[in-house]
C-alpha cells in the first residue's frame, strides 16, 4: 500500500525543516555511535561558512544557523528573479531595507503609484475634458505617487550604496527622472498653472521598473540588444532610398504635373513613403503617363527595398533574436546555479551527516497635395474627409492618431498636413515614428516565429511521457529505509506516524510547465556543455594551511515536527 505526500510550502520552511531533520539524524547517529563505542561527538553540525548578515554580532550556534537560512533563501530568490549579486545585503543593518523593498505588499504599492503617474496624463493639460482635474489635485497626487517611488530608491540606497546605484544605468535613470519630476510638480503647485513638461513622457520608466513588469524589461532589453544589426540594415535601406531619390529627382523634376519630385527633399519624402507602399501607384502615375518605361524605375525600387531588403531585415532580426534568446537561457541558468552555490556554502556543514531520502525530497522538488482629405471641418461637411480629427490635442486623440500612423495606409496625408502647417522638420517626427514601429513590430514577429519554431521542435523531440517525467518527480521511502539510515529514539517515534511499517510513502514534487522548463529539455546537450565550461572557469576559493574548506553551518533545535504529512519538508 502506498501513501502519497504532496509537497507545497515556502522556500524558507523547506531549508529550515530540511536542516532540522539533518541535525536530528546527526544526533541520533552520534548517540548510536557512542553506545557502540565508535564515533562520538555532541551530535551537532559543525559550523562552516557563516552568514554575512550576523557578522560581528554575538550569537549562539542556533542563531547563526537561523541567519544562514535567511541569507541562503535570499540568494535563491535572487537567482530565481535574476537579480545581480552586487545588490545582495552584506550586513545586518542592510537587511531591514532589503526585506521591505522585496515585500509583496510594497511591490503592489509601487505598481499602483506607477499606474497613477501614467493615468494622471489624462487629467493634466491638455486633458481629456471628462477627466480634467484642478492643478492642486493632480499636482498633489503626482507628488504622493513620486514619494512612494522615492521611498523605494531611498531604501535601495541604504543597502546598495551610491557606488552600485551609479553603476546601475536603469536605477540611475529612474533617480534622475524622479528628481526632475518632483521639481516640476513643486513648480506647478507653487504657480498653480501648468506648463510644457516633456519629462512626462518618461513616466513609463517607473512602471517598467516595477517587479511585476520584469518580463517587459527583459523584452525591452532584447530589443536594445537586437538594435546593432538592425541599424546596419536600416543604414543600407536608407542608402537605397537616398540613391533612388536622387535618380528620381533627376528623372522626374522637369515634369510639371509631377509634384512628388520637385525638390530633393520632396523626392526623398516621396520615396520614403513609397517604401511603405502608401502612395503607390499615385506617385508613379504622372511619370507613367509620360512614358511606360518609367514604371521600371518604381517596380525595381519596390522589389529592391520592400521584397528584398525588408525581408532580409526580418531574417537578420530573427537570427539575432534567436541568438539572444539562447544566450539569455544560458545566462539565467548559470546565474541560478551561482545562487545555488552561494546558498549551499551557507547550508552545508563540515560534517557529512547521512540525510534520509524523505528530507532530500523537500529540497530537490522545489525547483497641399492632401487638401482634399481636410476639406471637412467641425462646423461643416463640404466633403467626406475627416482627417481634421487626427490631431494631438490630448492623450487619447494622440494615441488614435499614432495608431493610424502605424497602419500605413495614407499615413503620409497626416505627415504632409503637419509639414504644411508646422514646418518641414515635423516630417522627421513621423518618419522616426514609422521606423521605430517597424523595428519593434519586426522584433515582435521574430519572437512569434521563434516561439512557433521552438514549439514545433519541442513537439517533435519530446513525447507525452517524457514531458510528464519532466514536470513530475517521485521519491519513495519506507519505515525500513528510515531504520537503515539510523532513525532512533524520539525521532523514530515521530517518524513511525508518517512511515507506518509495511507501507511505502511517495513524495511527489511538481513544477509548472513554463518556457524555462521546456528550454532545459530542448537545450539539454548545450546545458551540459555550459555547465562543464562554468566548472572549468570556476576558481576554488583560497584556503589557509590546515584549514577545512569553507562550508556552512548547523541548524537550530526543531521545536516541532521534523516531517509533517502533507507539509513542507
Amino acid at each position: 500500500m502506498t501513501k502519497v505526500v504532496r509537497i507545497p510550502g515556502t522556500l524558507y520552511d523547506t531549508l529550515r525543516d530540511y536542516w532540522y531533520t539533518l541535525k536530528s539524524y546527526s544526533r541520533a547517529a552520534a548517540e548510536a555511535g557512542a553506545g557502540a563505542g565508535a564515533g562520538g561527538g555532541d551530535g551537532s553540525l559543525e559550523l562552516g561558512s557563516r552568514s554575512s548578515l550576523h557578522a560581528g554580532l554575538p550569537m549562539t550556534e542556533d542563531e547563526h544557523w537561523e541567519m544562514n537560512y535567511h541569507e541562503a533563501a535570499i540568494y535563491l530568490e535572487e537567482g530565481l528573479n535574476n537579480e545581480k549579486f552586487d545588490s545582495h545585503p552584506s550586513s545586518p543593518e542592510e537587511l531591514p531595507a532589503y526585506l521591505r523593498v522585496h515585500n509583496p505588499w510594497y511591490h503592489g504599492l509601487d505598481l499602483l503609484a506607477s499606474l497613477v503617474l501614467i493615468l494622471l496624463a489624462f487629467s493634466e493639460e491638455p486633458a481629456v475634458p471628462a477627466l480634467k482635474l484642478p492643478v492642486w489635485a493632480h499636482g498633489g497626487m503626482e507628488l504622493l505617487a513620486l514619494g512612494v517611488v522615492g521611498v523605494e530608491l531611498h531604501l535601495k540606497l541604504k543597502w546598495i550604496g551610491w557606488g552600485t546605484i551609479l553603476r546601475h544605468k536603469r536605477t540611475m535613470l529612474k533617480g534622475i527622472t524622479l528628481l526632475v519630476m518632483v521639481l516640476e510638480a513643486v513648480v506647478v503647485l507653487c504657480r498653480q498653472a501648468p506648463h510644457v513638461r516633456a519629462s512626462r513622457a518618461l513616466r513609463p520608466i517607473f512602471l517598467v521598473d516595477t517587479r511585476h513588469c520584469g518580463g517587459v524589461r527583459r523584452f525591452i532589453r532584447q530589443i536594445l540588444q537586437s538594435l546593432p544589426p538592425i541599424l546596419d540594415m536600416l543604414g543600407l535601406l536608407m542608402f537605397f532610398v537616398a540613391t533612388y531619390s536622387l535618380l528620381g529627382y533627376y528623372l522626374f523634376s522637369e515634369h510639371v504635373d509631377n509634384g512628388h519630385f520637385r525638390t530633393l527633399s520632396d523626392s526623398f519624402v516621396s520615396m520614403f513613403v513609397l517604401l511603405t507602399t502608401a502612395n503607390f501607384p499615385d506617385v508613379m502615375m504622372p511619370s507613367y503617363a509620360k512614358s511606360k518605361w518609367y514604371a521600371v524605375f518604381f517596380i525595381l525600387y519596390i522589389i529592391t527595398v520592400l521584397y528584398v531588403l525588408m525581408n532580409l531585415m526580418l531574417a537578420v532580426v530573427y537570427e539575432t533574436f534567436t541568438r539572444i534568446e539562447r544566450d539569455k537561457c544560458r545566462a539565467l541558468l548559470l546565474h541560478r546555479r551561482g545562487a545555488a552555490r552561494r546558498a549551499f556554502r551557507l547550508l552545508v556543514s563540515r560534517r557529512a551527516p547521512r540525510a534520509p531520502a524523505a528530507a532530500l525530497t523537500g529540497a530537490c522538488c522545489r525547483n497641399t497635395s492632401v487638401e482634399e482629405f481636410y476639406k471637412s471641418s467641425r462646423n461643416g461637411s463640404a466633403a467626406p474627409g475627416y482627417y481634421y480629427l487626427n490631431n494631438f490635442e490630448n492623450l487619447l486623440t494622440s494615441g488614435v492618431t499614432l495608431f493610424e500612423l502605424t497602419v500605413v495606409n495614407n499615413w503620409f496625408v497626416l505627415m504632409n498636413a503637419y509639414a504644411a502647417v508646422v514646418g518641414q522638420l515635423s516630417r522627421i517626427y513621423f518618419m522616426v515614428f514609422y521606423l521605430f514601429t517597424m523595428v519593434v513590430l519586426t522584433i515582435v514577429v521574430a519572437s512569434v516565429l521563434e516561439a512557433f519554431r521552438f514549439r514545433i521542435q519541442y513537439k517533435r523531440s519530446t513525447s507525452k511521457r517524457d514531458e510528464e517525467k519532466l514536470l513530475h518527480e517521485e521519491v519513495h521511502t519506507s519505515w525500513e529505509e528510515a531504520q537503515r539510515l539510523g532513525a532512533a529514539g524520539a525521532l523514530a517515534d515521530e517518524l513511525r506516524a508518517q512511515l507506518p511499517p509495511g507501507r511505502t510513502v511517495s513524495f511527489v514534487g511538481t513544477r509548472p510547465r513554463t518556457k524555462e522548463v521546456l528550454q532545459r529539455r530542448m537545450y539539454h546537450a548545450d546545458i551540459l556543455k555550459w555547465l562543464a565550461e562554468d566548472d572549468d572557469s570556476e576558481e576554488a576559493p583560497p584556503a589557509g594551511a590546515g584549514d577545512a574548506p569553507p562550508e556552512p553551518a548547523a541548524p537550530p533545535e526543531p521545536e516541532a515536527q521534523q516531517l509533517r504529512g502533507g507539509g513542507q519538508l
